[in-house]
């Protein structure tokens, strides 16, 4: 089955975090580097989580650091192994 731009991924909820504008042009570019939808589900599972952090404490987009990134998956790791390639997603 062909993967189009329409029918990649959808979040069952609207979220208004740091970064959430940037949800469907990430899903895009998974597409199209030949991520598959669970792979491109997942790896948005984990964006939406680290959005929800950065609302959570007060981090704006402007002011994101790669040490808002290394805390949040310090904070993940602590309650979840981290698959693969997760931590990358984030830089």
């Amino acid at each position: 089955m062909e993967q189009n731009d329409i029918t990649v991924w959808a979040l069952s909820h609207v979220y208004d975090g740091p970064v959430a504008a940037h949800f469907d042009a990430f899903a895009k570019w998974l597409d199209l580097q030949g991520y598959r939808r669970r792979c491109i589900g997942l790896q948005l599972q984990f964006v939406v989580r680290f959005d929800r952090w950065l609302k959570a404490n007060h981090v704006r987009l402007d002011d994101l650091t790669e040490d808002h990134a290394e805390r949040f998956k310090v904070r993940c790791s602590a309650r979840h192994r981290l698959p693969r390639g997760f931590s990358a997603t984030l830089y």
